[in-house]
């Protein structure tokens, strides 16, 4: 069977399993939060093996509460203080992450 072949005889076997999939919610993340994983946890439960722990892993050490205050605003403090100190009147993503990468003592 060609490759293409195959792969449309997976997606058909799985699309029904995957849209059936409950794959529950997880404790500590927010009702949001789990919508957003709960594909990925589906994927993850069909997989087998040790995948749905590895995705529920992956959940939490995303969405963990970090002690000093929320990441997304410790990001936000850290690329004002970058785009203060460097001056720049444009950046690249590239550069912005480089700066980043530079600040060991964060998230």
């Amino acid at each position: 069977m060609r490759r293409v072949g195959r792969v449309a005889a997976l997606v058909e076997e799985l699309v029904p399993v995957l849209t059936a999939a409950t794959p529950g919610k997880l404790p500590g993340l927010s009702e949001q939060e789990v919508e957003i994983w709960q594909p990925l946890w589906a994927i993850a439960d069909a997989a087998g093996g040790h995948w749905p722990e590895i995705a529920r892993d992956a959940a939490r050490e995303l969405h963990r509460e970090v002690e000093d205050g929320d990441v997304g605003i410790t990001l936000l403090e850290d690329i004002r203080t970058i785009l203060g100190e460097k001056q720049w009147s444009a950046v690249s993503s590239r550069e912005l992450c480089d700066a980043l990468n530079e600040i060991v003592a964060r998230p």
